[in-house]
């Protein structure tokens, strides 16, 4: 029946307040025997039964960290204390609420098979007992009420458990998007830094394209120059003109281009 919980258990987001609503049940079953117990003996039975449930309440977490086993002995324990108390005289039904914090420690520990399997357990030892105790009608009218109790707690704490797993899942995705945002971020960046460099790549080759063809034409005329300054002294006027005009616009082209380099 036992085992640890698997995947498939119901581990509770509220467990805390759960624990803690354990003491104010305990201490309230402990002053109904106290009202209406008019034998000490029985009385101090009763109270230390209460003790030693609260004992293996509180330490329960210690010793199952260290001894797995002790999950199974722990709940048989706890049963045999309740159902204990059910049957001491006088006949009462409070102590049926003490299965409570026990039905809570079970979805968190177990799997939901072997908590469903306790939780029969349970819900049938309160039933027989009632009715035993208190005769059918209302040993089956404190059952139901008790049963009743149980249940609507442990829904609210597994619908509080989804809504936390929901809400988490929520969290957890935003940061994934935050992550992949900002991975999209250092890309656009890089992209950019990119095309920045490819820019003043192109910018490079058209300077080193233009500047290249105009200092060959201005190398070609000085070579004319230098022929007709002994053939035909007459036109090289006209071809130094030219060889001035061409680098004047070599010079301006190198500053456009330079310029939209910084720029760029």
């Amino acid at each position: 029946m036992a085992g640890y919980a698997s995947s498939s258990s119901w581990v509770t987001g509220s467990y805390r307040a759960v624990y803690l609503m354990s003491f104010p049940i305990i201490a309230f079953v402990a002053l109904r025997k106290v009202i209406g117990n008019q034998d000490p003996q029985s009385l101090i039975t009763a109270l230390g039964l209460l003790g030693v449930y609260l004992l293996l309440l509180v330490t329960r977490g210690f010793v199952s960290a260290r001894f797995n086993v002790y999950r199974n002995i722990y709940f048989l324990l706890q049963s045999g204390i309740v159902l204990a108390l059910g049957l001491m005289l006088p006949y009462e039904d409070t102590w049926a609420m003490l299965f409570i914090p026990l039905s809570f420690q079970l979805i968190h520990e177990f799997s939901r098979e072997a908590a469903l399997a306790w939780g029969v357990f349970f819900a049938g030892s309160i039933f027989i007992i009632l009715i035993y105790t208190s005769g059918w009608i209302s040993g089956v009218g404190f059952s139901m009420l008790y049963i009743a109790i149980g249940i609507f707690f442990i829904a609210y704490d597994y619908q509080y458990a989804r809504s936390e797993a929901a809400r988490q899942e929520s969290q957890d995705l935003l940061q994934e998007l935050r992550q992949a945002h900002a991975k999209l971020e250092g890309y656009a960046a890089q992209a950019d830094e990119l095309a920045s460099i490819h820019e003043h790549e192109q910018i490079a080759r058209q300077l080193h394209d233009s500047v290249s063809q105009i200092i060959f034409s201005i190398s070609l005329d000085t070579q004319s120059a230098r022929v007709l300054i002994d053939k035909d002294p007459q036109q090289v006027p006209g071809l130094l003109d030219r060889l001035q005009e061409r680098t004047g616009r070599a010079l301006s082209e190198m500053r456009a281009l330079i310029t939209q380099w910084r720029a760029g």
